[in-house]
């Protein structure tokens, strides 16, 4: 086990419904109920997502939504965020939230050969979304029977304006 590396700064992509993994020659699948609303969002460098459920976030989360001000407009790693969620989604955001994350543990469990997400990028509009991995990154996560945090990362994983890619 180890602690996951949370950027201060999150950008949101949209919901994740299912993620496949590949682990000991097996194949799993980990689906997230649409009403738990499992986030799906990326680094400000767009090399490595996380999901979360969005209404009972995990302990140690505080959540605040918050309009862009000046003075967080300001700030680098805010600024870097903008930029993705205007790299991803073709539009400029109009708030922000502030999220306070504890250490967690989490175990690495395989690599992700696909993930089926919800967004409203270019259009407004929720458009539901299969990205199947030509290079799998690994998986992480808190809980292998019931997962509330899971990061991917490496690979060829990358977030850019076509979607998730990699």
């Amino acid at each position: 086990m180890s602690k996951p590396r949370i950027p201060k700064v999150l950008v949101k992509l949209g919901y994740c419904l299912n993620i496949v993994i590949a682990w000991s020659d097996e194949e799993h699948t980990y689906s997230f109920p649409e009403k738990a609303k499992f986030l799906l969002c990326t680094n400000t460098s767009g090399t490595a997502l996380f999901i979360f459920q969005d209404t009972k976030l995990p302990s140690g989360y505080r959540a605040k939504l918050e309009d862009l001000s000046e003075k967080s407009a300001k700030n680098f790693q805010v600024q870097r965020g903008i930029k993705m969620f205007e790299k991803w989604s073709d539009w400029e955001p109009e708030k922000f939230t502030h999220q306070k994350v504890s250490e967690r543990k989490i175990v690495r469990h395989g690599n992700c050969l696909s993930i089926t997400y919800r967004s409203d990028k270019w259009t407004g509009k929720d458009t539901d979304y299969i990205h199947t991995f030509d290079d799998p990154p690994i998986v992480h996560l808190n809980d292998l029977e019931d997962p509330s945090f899971i990061q991917i990362s490496k690979g060829k994983l990358k977030v850019e304006s076509r979607g998730i890619v990699g």
